[in-house]
């Protein structure tokens, strides 16, 4: 799947909405609303005016969730690299002689071996004169002609 990761919490309210919403005759998009932050916003709007208990309870726990996400952006700031810490990163040669310094067997040939298939004789097919062929396609017409009609 090459879309964007979706949070599954999300996705598993926007599944419960869409068939919510859906046995009151509106359909909703469950995988766009767990990608897009706005499309989701405008359908918990539309949602939270419907008098079904269900979806409300629905919107409800999807703005705890979405609460508890703002939280944890505000509590965990983006690290900032400084110059010591960039200065103590790797180069990309030290990398590599890390990365690739063990030592591999040497590459053995592979021994190809040919299936063994069984002999099966053939025998020669036998000669059919041109009348006989069409006679007997016509024997043939004839019959399932006839077979139609039962």
């Amino acid at each position: 799947m090459n879309e964007a990761l979706i949070n599954p919490e999300v996705f598993t309210l926007a599944s419960q909405l869409y068939v919510r919403m859906r046995r009151s005759g509106r359909v909703v998009d469950a995988v766009y609303m767990a990608q897009n932050m706005d499309y989701a916003k405008e359908i918990l709007r539309i949602a939270s005016k419907e008098m079904d208990a269900d979806i409300l309870d629905i919107v409800a726990r999807f703005e705890a969730l979405y609460a508890r996400d703002a939280e944890k952006a505000k509590l965990e700031p983006l690290p900032v690299l400084t110059h010591a810490a960039v200065a103590a990163m790797p180069t990309l040669e030290q990398e590599r002689a890390m990365n690739f310094n063990a030592t591999l067997p040497p590459i053995k040939p592979a021994v190809v071996k040919q299936p063994t298939m069984p002999v099966i004789p053939v025998q020669p097919m036998p000669k059919v004169e041109p009348e006989e062929v069409i006679q007997h396609y016509q024997e043939e017409v004839v019959h399932h002609y006839i077979g139609a009609l039962r």
